[in-house]
Parts: C-alpha cells; sequence; structure tokens
C-alpha cells in the first residue's frame, strides 16, 4: 500500500504509532538499527576510524536527540530545521568517506526496522497505512539530507527489499567491529547491573539474525534457549519475512 491510497499525513501515523503506541520498541530499534549498520564494512571503518564509539553513547545520544527534534516538532518548524541542517553538517564532515549507498542503506533500516520489531514482539502487527506512513516519512526525511534513492521505492516492501538485497551483497567481518560490538553492547547495557550482564548479551543477540551474528563476531555466543522467551518462533530480527 501506498500512502497516497489515504488521505492521512504521514507524521501524524508515524508519531502516534512510534512515540505513543510503542515508544519501547521503537526506541529498541534505533538502537538495533546502528549495531546492524557494523555488518556493512565501509560504515563500520568510518565509526572505527572516526573513533565515534569510543564514548558509546555520544554517537546514540546525538542520533537520538537529533532525530527526535525532527519527529517531536512540526517537520518545517525551526527546531526541526536546525536538527536536519546539523545531521547535514555532521554528514559533510564525513562526505568522503560515506557514500550515498550505505546512507541510503541506513534510510532502509530506519523506514522498516520499528515495523519489523513492533510485529514481532508487541500485541499487534503494524498495519500496511503505518508501513506506508514509516516508508513516506523517511523518504521525505531523506531527501532533506540529499540522500539519493529512496523515492524509487514504492511501496514499503521496496526498502525492506533494497535492505536485504544491499546486506546480501556487503555483510562482511571487518577488521574492528569486535571494539564497536562491545562498545555497543556496554551502552545498551548500561542500565543492567553487572552480574546479569552477560544474560544481557545473550538477550541482546535472541534479537540478532545469525548472518548478522557471523559478521559481528557473535556466532559464538550462545543465545537463550527459545522456551526462556515470550515469543519463540519470532525474537530472530532478521530483514528476512
Amino acid at each position: 500500500m501506498k500512502l497516497s491510497d489515504v488521505d492521512r499525513d504521514p507524521s501524524e501515523i508515524f508519531r502516534k504509532t512510534t512515540l505513543l503506541e510503542f515508544p519501547a520498541t521503537s526506541q529498541k530499534a534505533l538502537e538495533l538499527m546502528l549495531i546492524r549498520t557494523f555488518g556493512i564494512p565501509s560504515a563500520a571503518a568510518v565509526f572505527h576510524k572516526s573513533r565515534s564509539f569510543v564514548h558509546a553513547g555520544k554517537r546514540y545520544d546525538d542520533t537520538d536527540l537529533l532525530l527526535k527534534e525532527y519527529f517531536e516538532n512540526h517537520t518545517e518548524s525551526n527546531r526541526a530545521n536546525t536538527a536536519v541542517a546539523r545531521v547535514n553538517a555532521i554528514h559533510e564532515v564525513f562526505s568522503s568517506q560515506i557514500s550515498n549507498a550505505d546512507i541510503l542503506y541506513s534510510l532502509a533500516l530506519f523506514a522498516t526496522l520499528p515495523a519489523i520489531l513492533i510485529d514481532r514482539l508487541e500485541w499487534r502487527r503494524c498495519t500496511d497505512i503505518e508501513k506506508a506512513a514509516f516508508l513516506a516519512y523517511y523518504q521525505i526525511y531523506g531527501e532533506r539530507l540529499g540522500i539519493k534513492g529512496a523515492r524509487e521505492w514504492k511501496i514499503w516492501d521496496d526498502a525492506h527489499a533494497h535492505a536485504q538485497a544491499y546486506e546480501a551483497e556487503y555483510f562482511q567481518r571487518s577488521d574492528g567491529v569486535e571494539e564497536l560490538v562491545n562498545q555497543n553492547m556496554d551502552l545498551l547495557l548500561s542500565s543492567v547491573p553487572s552480574f546479569l550482564k552477560p544474560l544481557g548479551r545473550k538477550a541482546v543477540c535472541v534479537l540478532l539474525d545469525p548472518p548478522l551474528l557471523e559478521v559481528l563476531g557473535l556466532s559464538e555466543v550462545v543465545v537463550l534457549p527459545h522456551e526462556t522467551v515470550s515469543c519463540p518462533n519470532s525474537l530472530h530480527l532478521s530483514l528476512k519475512p
């Protein structure tokens, strides 16, 4: 379904679903999206060289705050415009190192992972209208960031297929990825007591699919048995349907 099939503002639907109905799961999708990009060697190299995850929380907080400034305010407001300008300034610093293809892949993850995670962990699945709104919202956001190619996605499934194809072609283990993963695990488990962190690490891995675990060097982690989780048949956060 395309958003043009319904007479609704994509930002209204996006905010209701991600900020009001499923805020925790939508937040988790952002965290897992950042980890997922480490499976692309060119993206992982930029993070590693920039040392942006030496203090792992900084980039996550920057990303989270800038996205919220855009999402939680009218998209043409001064605050939203300032957030977009700041993201563009950050991208400009790394423009010689980051390809449009990698950024387009990240945009596809932004547009699809919230719905995937909501479908697999929440009490109901995303509707076709919600998925269309996610896609339209991020297409507009991508255009404002100068990302080329997102308008080729006519429906949500196109963005999903794009991310799958990109991973199939480029997923590969790269030098330094273990450091990035460990720093991000520390961030994800920052509120977990020390004695529970090993179990927490396994719990995070339950949400990652085998190809991603392999390229991140986590394939040796023994994940939680299916019988210990509430949704045994649906927890692996694979991009595959």
